[in-house]
């Protein structure tokens, strides 16, 4: 049964058109991911389903008496003073409603035992409330808050100190507790952590009606959907299965239209060519002149095939650092950090060498953020010590992205921080990662979350540091985009620390994990998926200090060492010092001038 369809939909803002022609549908029980690039339209169609937002001409029916459920990406919730489990309880307002009744009419038989008129009624409104599954309700709501990271104590908490993104989990919970017809989720894992991704992922496989999700999230994506819906150009593309299925369909048809738009330019040229000559000729010879005219109606006849829009149109991402590090990039000792009653991590302690790719997982609230800013000199911690190698130039990628100056347009914020490059040297960078004409001259403040992200990503790149510290930097990324950076830092030849709940994200790239939980921590050699093999050894921090190893001094019975030369001696000498002062570059921050953050 067709729910939802929209055929020939055009939608345009002023005079950018959006959406042109665009036909799509909703069946009973599909579960689509609606993609596509930022600024592609994807939120503009979500919002013209859910009855949000008019269209510009073409139709949009529904079927009759369907609900539809929307989470948009920065919910509005009113009634500020209610807490987050009375929120999310009031959705069964109807079973409440029907449960006040019954102890209404359970004390009027208190006062009135024989009345059978009040018998009869509470046992049909009795069953009426069984029906709509009333004793769950309550174990129901719960349910899905924790599994969307309310704790019980949260639970209680009033909806006026929730954060946005908190706001947003919990418009998530109350929309998962009705059971609507079509649910359209804009951006869904926004402010979840692992846990309530995975929770969110098995609860939509179960779910009863239809579901259309942006995101981002390819994991999600492939656990959660059978078909997707692409937009791009303005144009809408279909594909059946999940996200890794499209990702395979489409390079075909990429491949499809580039040899197809190959031979048309070919056949176009030949013709063009052919009529070039003619009119050279057709002063010289009328039949040349018929030719001409006949080949001027070929090419106009000719069916014009479009450049197709090529997978690698993204921006041009490459980090190059101006030195190297030594083999010791990393060390954190005991590291502790509270927050007034709440504990984030104690103990934590582990080591990064040169070339590791670390990737940090764990709950929200734990601390990974944290840590990052720990080790940036952001925050200092409450116990323990953290010192960098010879030789390491870290950078900072932070997901809020609060270093770039929100009023400096793009340009104007490189030239602050690069003035030897020029304004032509600046807009080709800045072209390279798509912003293009009058875009550069945008004040930071009205960029989006992508664009902001792209803009820094940009300044980072062109710091030329051997060690990245990155704070969820595939947040406000579309899919073409977290490919490249993806891309960029595999390629990348020094060393990186990461937090990120992307699990797709995770598996490409780490080389370590570190595991932050309320608990304990782990660190293990390996990827996100090794976390949950039992076989994987946890990797345990080298020695603080490493002994000073010295000479070892010749005995009277070993005639080599006896008949060794002074010469020979003083190169064993140096080679000696040579070794402890490898093993030496973190132990000794005071000497080889490292960051020894101590409180």
């Amino acid at each position: 049964m067709i729910l939802l369809q929209t055929s020939q939909l055009h939608k345009s803002y002023l005079i950018d058109p959006v959406l042109e022609g665009i036909d799509f549908e909703v069946q009973s029980s599909q579960r689509i991911g609606l993609i596509g690039r930022n600024g592609s339209g994807k939120s503009t169609l979500m919002k013209i389903l859910a009855g949000e937002l008019a269209y510009d001409s073409g139709s949009y029916n529904r079927a009759r008496d369907i609900t539809i459920g929307y989470l948009e990406q920065t919910p509005s919730i009113s009634n500020a003073k209610t807490t987050v489990y009375e929120y999310c309880l009031e959705a069964y307002r109807d079973v409440l409603d029907k449960q006040n009744e019954l102890l209404e009419l359970t004390r009027q038989i208190a006062e009135d035992p024989h009345n059978q008129t009040l018998q009869s009624i509470y046992a049909e409104k009795q069953q009426a409330f069984e029906d709509a599954n009333g004793y769950s309700v309550e174990s129901k709501v719960r349910g899905i808050l924790i599994g969307l990271g309310f704790s019980p104590e949260e639970q209680t908490k009033s909806i006026g100190l929730l954060s946005g993104g908190e706001r947003t989990r919990l418009e998530l919970a109350y929309l998962l507790t009705r059971d609507y017809d079509v649910l359209l989720l804009d951006e869904p894992t926004n402010h979840l952590d692992i846990a309530a991704i995975t929770w969110l992922e098995s609860y939509l496989q179960n779910y009863r009606g239809a579901v259309v999700i942006i995101t981002h999230d390819r994991v999600f994506l492939d656990r959660t959907i059978n078909r997707i819906f692409e937009l791009e150009a303005g144009k809408g593309f279909w594909y059946d299965g999940n996200y890794s299925s499209y990702v395979q369909q489409k390079r075909l048809r990429y491949e499809q239209q580039a040899h197809h738009y190959t031979s048309y330019v070919q056949k176009r040229k030949a013709e063009e060519d052919k009529l070039r000559v003619f009119r050279e000729r057709s002063h010289k010879n009328a039949k040349f002149a018929a030719r001409a005219r006949d080949r001027e109606k070929k090419l106009a006849r000719m069916e014009v095939i479009e450049k197709p829009l090529w997978l690698d149109r993204s921006m041009k991402l490459d980090f190059k650092p101006s030195q190297t590090t030594g083999h010791d990039v990393l060390k954190v000792r005991q590291l502790a950090k509270r927050f007034g009653d709440k504990q984030l991590f104690s103990d934590l302690s582990f080591d990064v060498f040169s070339g590791d790719v670390l990737g940090i997982a764990g709950p929200n609230g734990i601390g990974k953020t944290t840590l990052l800013k720990i080790l940036t000199e952001e925050l200092k911690a409450d116990n323990g010590e953290f010192m960098f190698g010879a030789r390491v130039d870290w950078g900072y990628y932070e997901q809020s992205n609060t270093h770039l100056n929100l009023e400096n347009d793009l340009v104007t914020e490189l030239n602050q921080s690069y003035p030897e490059l020029n304004v032509s040297q600046i807009r080709n960078m800045l072209a390279a990662f798509l912003f293009t004409g009058d875009d550069v001259f945008k004040t930071i403040r009205s960029l989006s979350g992508g664009e902001k992200a792209r803009l820094a990503l940009l300044k980072l790149m062109l710091e030329g540091k051997n060690l990245l510290i990155l704070d969820e930097p595939t947040n406000h990324l579309d899919l073409p985009s977290k490919e490249t950076l993806e891309t960029a830092l595999k390629a990348f030849p020094g060393t990186l620390i990461f937090v990120s709940h992307d699990r797709y994200f995770l598996n490409q790239l780490s080389s370590k994990m570190l595991w932050m939980d309320q608990a304990d921590y782990r660190v293990i050699k390996g990827n996100f998926d090794d976390l949950s093999d039992p076989s994987v050894q946890e990797l345990k921090p080298t020695a603080d200090a490493p002994a000073k190893r010295r000479p070892t001094k010749p005995r009277k019975n070993d005639k080599t060492s006896q008949n060794q030369s002074d010469t020979d001696q003083l190169r064993q000498l140096l080679d000696e010092e040579k070794n402890l002062e490898s093993e030496l570059e973190i132990s000794w921050p005071d000497i080889y001038n490292i960051t020894d953050n101590k409180n």
